[in-house]
This record gives structure tokens, sequence and C-alpha cells, in this order.
């Protein structure tokens, strides 16, 4: 093993590490006074400070896969954003270090991983307690991807000379389709619109409808319309700039971060009606705020109705909006939708409406224009109506 261990007490070790020569041809050492109650936690702290010194991690042939898996998340981590190491965090406890925990990770075949992903298709993988329903697709493949991705890094570390997942027969796999989020067609989003004009101009009806109207004709991720602060809206030219998201993980306080890609940071426009709106609304915020002595800042847009400890507005809840929309469509029996069937149907709407693809690319904030693809949806009155045209069309040609 690269680095030494020696013990200087009753659970108290000195860590040694060298690494390379100097100008000189002298050594570079590293000395570490740890204090670690069994020689195997010493080794751990080790190898962590080898990866601290050197930059490089001991490889050791022997070393299980949940040995691993914890230099992996101390070294490629920080790269990470704090959403993606949550989900990672969380199937690697739920699922795959009970899995593959102390099983030796030069050991690890695709007979193995095989075995693992058959038993994510069992009812009784479920960590909701609803063992009626499997695991989804998507679920099932997020899980091989992650293994393959701690693999992958195994075999640039050294640690392996192949990956065990590159073996695993691709009709083997569960498919993951994307998922289409359900959307409303013209005759109910009508009169869902009709239901929000109803509504009085209270605080809470004016932050919701703003949310709504900023969602269905923008496209902006839930993170961030509800991460906009007011030097980001310009009334004059009716623009949003797109240049944070609100990041919620669980058990935490909400991070205002970056955009999910750097395509994501873009300019969004917006028309007379939501102008008017947001002018309604930011009236009755400042009202708020002055009645109930509150200060505003970070500038939040959208704020809630609870407040810090020194009296400092806070960011609407994560799931406050959504909740909304939930209980108005089983208020008026609207068809059940979701906050992203709405980044869904602005992308459907813009693109009827005429918007070329790419300029619908852009407004959803897209690397990918295929993944643009993936929220447009077929909507059945507009698609007899370009028959319609397409036929009249023919017609013409054919005198």
């Amino acid at each position: 093993m690269a680095g030494s261990l020696l013990k200087r007490g009753e659970n108290k070790w000195e860590l040694r590490v060298s690494a390379g020569y100097d100008e000189n041809k002298k050594q570079r050492r590293y000395t570490k006074t740890i204090f670690a109650r069994t020689k195997k936690e010493a080794s751990t702290k080790l190898a962590e400070f080898y990866l601290e010194v050197t930059g490089r991690l001991i490889v050791d042939k022997e070393i299980s896969f949940s040995e691993f898996v914890q230099y992996w998340e101390n070294r490629y981590s920080k790269k990470l954003s704090l959403i993606t190491i949550v989900n990672y965090k969380q199937m690697l406890n739920d699922r795959l270090v009970p899995a593959f925990g102390t099983m030796k990770l030069n050991r690890i075949t695709e007979s193995d991983i095989i075995r693992f992903m058959d038993s994510l298709n069992s009812t009784n993988m479920r960590l909701d307690q609803r063992n009626k329903v499997i695991l989804s697709g998507v679920t099932i493949r997020k899980h091989f991807k992650l293994l393959n991705l701690i693999f992958n890094k195994a075999c640039e570390w050294k640690y392996l000379t192949r990956n065990p997942c590159k073996e695993v027969p691709k009709d083997l796999l569960v498919e993951a389709r994307s998922q289409h989020y359900p959307i409303w067609d013209r005759e109910n989003l009508k009169r869902f619109l009709s239901i929000l004009e109803d509504m009085p101009e209270t605080l809470p009806n004016l932050k919701n409808k703003l949310m709504f109207y900023i969602a269905v004709t923008t496209g902006a991720r839930k993170g961030e319309f509800l991460g906009l602060t007011w030097d980001c809206i310009n009334f004059e030219e009716r623009s949003l700039k797109i240049n944070k998201s609100l990041k919620f993980v669980a058990g935490e306080k909400p991070i205002l971060g970056s955009p999910k890609t750097k395509e994501s940071v873009r300019t969004l426009y917006f028309d007379d009606y939501v102008y008017e709106l947001l002018l309604k609304y930011k009236a009755a915020v400042e009202n708020w705020l002055h009645a109930n002595n509150i200060s505003n800042p970070q500038n939040f847009v959208f704020i809630s109705r609870n407040f810090s400890e020194n009296r400092e507005a806070l960011p609407v809840n994560g799931d406050s909006f959504y909740l909304w929309l939930k209980r108005m469509c089983r208020r008026y029996s609207m068809p059940r939708i979701a906050v992203h069937s709405l980044r869904a149907m602005a992308a459907t709407n813009a693109l009827i409406s005429g918007m070329p693809l790419n300029m619908v690319q852009a407004m959803m904030g897209h690397t990918n224009i295929a993944t643009t693809s993936i929220y447009l949806r077929d909507v059945q009155d507009e698609r007899k109506e370009a028959t319609a045209l397409m036929a009249q069309h023919f017609r013409e040609l054919r005198k």
C-alpha cells in the first residue's frame, strides 16, 4: 500500500505519505497524526490523507464496493450539484450499497449486476410501502447508469481493468422511456384560464396565477421561476432574465444556485397580460411587506407567508405551487396535470403558434434539440386544422 501507518499510542496513529521528489531529488514526505479506534479505521484515514496529498487514490485490488464508493464520493462528488449528490446518495444507501457493499470491487461480475437489475423489477424493492407497484423503468435505469459511472471511475483510477456493466446485454436492461407529462387540450386550457379570471385578486391568488402564466407561456422550469428576483425582470422590455434557480433538497433550506445548464441562462419574454399581472402582484407584495414590517433583502419575486426570525422574507416553498395546482384540478374537475406539464404545454403551444423549433429549444433552455422534442405533444384539434390547411394547399396546386 502507498503510504504507511504507525501506531503511536492508544487510538493514536501516525500517517506517512511519500509524494515523489523535489528539484533537489529529495523525497517529499508528509505526516499527520490522527485518532482511530481500529487499524481498519486508521487505514481509511490513510487513504484519505494519501488522496489529499497526491490527488490520487490508493490502489488496493481487494477494496470492497462500499470502501471504493467512499473514495469516489470524496473525490468525484465535488464536481456534482447538491441535488445530484443527494439523489446519488439515496440510490447508493437504499439499494446499491446493500446489494454490493461487502463484495470485492474486482470480483463483481456482469452476472451480479444482472441479478441486481432483475431484483429491481420485483415489487418489494419499493421503499414507500406501495408494494403492489414496481419501480419505474426510469428509476431502474438510473441505478444502472450510476453503477456504470462508478465502475468507469474504478477503471480510470486503475482499480479495475474492465467495467462489468459493459458486459451486460443491452436487451436485458429495462427500457427507460422519457416520462410524458399530460397536458391540457385547448378547451381545458381555455376553461382553466376562465376560472383564474374569476378568482378574487388576493395576494395568494395573484401569486399562484402569475406563477401559472409564467410557467405556461415562457416554459421556465419550476426552480427558475421560483428563484426569480425583481432585478431580473425588465418591465420595459417585457423580459425575464433566467440566471439562477431555487433548488430544494429534503431536510435542507432552499439554495439559490445556477440553472441546470449553461444554455438555461437565457432571456424569456412575456406579453402585456403578464405585464399587468406582474404590476398588480408587485404592488400587493410591497403592501404586505410594509404592513408586516418584513424586509426582502434577497429581492425574491415569489415569497412565502412565513419569514425569518429577523423578519426577512423567505422564498416560496417548493411544494406550494404544486399543491395549489392539485387543489384547483380537484375542485374544478380538471384533468390532473403536474407543474412540469406547464413546461410541456409552453413548448407545444409555442410550436403551434408558429415559433421555429430551434427557437422553442432556446426558450426551453435545452442543450439538445432532441430533448425539446420530448416536450412536444400531439394536440388533436391543431393537427386537424393543419391537415385541413395542407389539403387546401394541394387542392389549389391541382387546379
